[in-house]
């Protein structure tokens, strides 16, 4: 059994030798670092060591996200048309009209173009892709979401590099198309969170316009993937807090729910697998994405309960997720142990999880921690399923 094939076993609830594991890390440029520190030997993958089953995959359009402490990789990239870099504020501005920090362990949001801010106007104009409709800039709020265009699809072959992925892992491991700031996070990067708030507070048409434009692009994108050969695809959306909801339930049902419906069905329609990134306590919404067509929950942080979820909805939701990563800074290696054994024994009984951290692993994490997490599930990865 490879590890496409253990990871669809365990969406469709059929047999496996031992649970799927996967483990990234924040800052991706610190791979070579994370390799020397753990002494591996010269040409073995990072991604083989950690026996990663899973292989995210990106477009042109949304490599900045991940990839924007990678200079190298930014530069290709500016020189494709995709993005432009400020060198001296170390800021990628990208195709969305958004843009990234540069040299930060996780991601760091900076500026969209409907959040109107006079004072970046200028950089905005100046480093913003080619591609990029700058009139947006010079409009009336109204006007400027008026005329806001997601990026055009067919522009330089943005799926080049997934197409690629495809055909290199497919058989392998399984390759997963990834839709970081996927509706909601989407627009609260192009509107700034404050302006999105007030408005989802007001019910405003503007964010419902702007909804309803990111989610027909999420839709075309979705029905790319698929014809790529896409067995499972991925949507983010951190929609909780470590201690609620970002949103009630009623006003995620209203404002957000009937867009992710759209964009799951799509993949849903067409046999494809589909995964709900949120971060946060979001337990209250998962009766709702289970009745969207949610497969599979990640990154399952511990604010949600872990015994609690595994009881009420395992049956309807494969976990990805669940090791601590918040405290993993702080333990011992000892203590590392008897959490992720803890973790990987709560919510892999019986199957139907995929072994992970609760989010990214940070630049703040011993070495020691990551060896003996790894050595945890190596131990505990097949004992979960019997």
């Amino acid at each position: 059994m490879n590890r496409e094939e253990r990871v669809l076993n365990i969406i469709n609830r059929k047999p496996v030798d031992y649970l799927p594991s996967q483990i990234t890390f924040s800052d991706r440029f610190r791979y070579r670092d994370i390799c020397s520190a753990m002494d591996l030997p010269e040409g073995l993958e990072l991604d083989d060591y950690l026996q990663n089953h899973i292989h995210l995959s990106f477009t042109y359009y949304d490599m900045p996200l991940f990839f924007h402490n990678d200079l190298e990789k930014m530069e290709e990239l500016q020189a494709r048309g995709f993005v432009g870099i400020d060198y001296e504020n170390e800021i990628i501005y990208d195709a969305y009209g958004t843009s990234v920090k540069m040299n930060t362990d996780g991601v760091w949001l900076h500026y969209g173009v409907l959040e109107q801010n006079e004072e970046l106007y200028e950089s905005a104009m100046k480093f913003l892709p080619e591609s990029f409709n700058r009139e947006i800039l010079k409009m009336n709020f109204e006007d400027a979401v008026r005329n806001y265009k997601m990026p055009d699809l067919d522009y330089l072959d943005a799926y080049e590099p997934m197409r690629s992925d495809f055909e290199k892992y497919s058989g392998e491991v399984l390759v997963v198309p990834t839709t970081f700031n996927g509706l909601y996070e989407k627009a609260s990067a192009l509107l700034g969170f404050e302006r999105l708030m007030v408005l989802a507070a007001e019910n405003s048409k503007q964010l419902s316009e702007l909804l309803e434009k990111i989610t027909d692009f999420r839709v075309k994108e979705a029905e790319i993937r698929i014809k790529l050969g896409a067995k499972m695809a991925h949507l983010s959306d951190d929609l909780g807090t470590q201690i609620a909801t970002l949103f009630s339930r009623q006003m995620f049902r209203d404002l957000f729910l009937p867009h992710l419906k759209r964009v799951f069905s799509t993949y849903k329609n067409a046999g494809v697998h589909t995964v709900m990134h949120s971060c946060g306590k979001i337990t209250e919404y998962l009766p709702d994405l289970i009745d969207i067509g949610v497969d599979v929950w990640e990154p399952v942080q511990p604010c949600n309960d872990l015994e609690f979820i595994k009881r009420e909805y395992g049956k309807d939701l494969i976990f990805w997720g669940g090791i601590d990563t918040q405290k993993l800074p702080r333990m011992t290696p000892v203590e590392v142990e008897d959490m992720t054994r803890n973790t990987i024994r709560i919510l892999g009984k019986g199957g139907g999880y995929i072994i992970a951290p609760s989010q990214d692993i940070m630049a703040d994490v011993p070495i020691a921690n990551i060896a003996a997490m790894l050595k945890t599930i190596f131990e505990e990865r097949e004992r979960a399923i019997g």
